[in-house]
């Protein structure tokens, strides 16, 4: 089990919907703009894709490292979206004013006395223990 499938299953027990999109999976184009095919690309999944990201409440990018570094294909996913740069930053914007409201980032699950006593809250005892 990966590390992203220990996330995923924290939120499904805790009632999140869970959509993975495997990127390499995909016909993504290179490039910024929302759609390539309208830049000299014959094919672009990207729009689609594009569609289920942006309505989701979370997105979580996973990939696998090498030699230190983010892959190609993780790489190709952040540059297409750039090029919805504005949307982000005002979701970011929107988030701080929630999270300023809200008193903060509730402790709950964020404990690190917890983690340290070897346990915290809806994590499976891990195997290595």
């Amino acid at each position: 089990m990966g590390l992203g499938d220990l996330a995923i299953a924290i939120m499904r027990r805790n009632g999140v919907r869970v959509d993975v999109i495997r990127a390499v999976d995909h016909d993504i184009a290179t490039g910024v703009y929302p759609d390539m095919t309208e830049h000299g690309w014959e094919r672009d999944e990207w729009p689609a894709l594009f569609e289920r990201i942006i309505a989701a409440d979370i997105l979580v990018l996973l990939s696998p490292i090498w030699l230190g570094e983010k892959s190609s294909v993780c790489t190709k996913v952040t540059e297409r979206l750039y090029g919805n740069t504005s949307f982000m930053a005002w979701n970011l914007l929107h988030l701080a004013r929630v999270l300023k409201d809200a008193g903060g980032i509730p402790a709950y699950g964020n404990q690190r006395s917890e983690w340290d006593a070897g346990c915290h809250p809806s994590a499976a005892n891990p195997e290595h223990r």
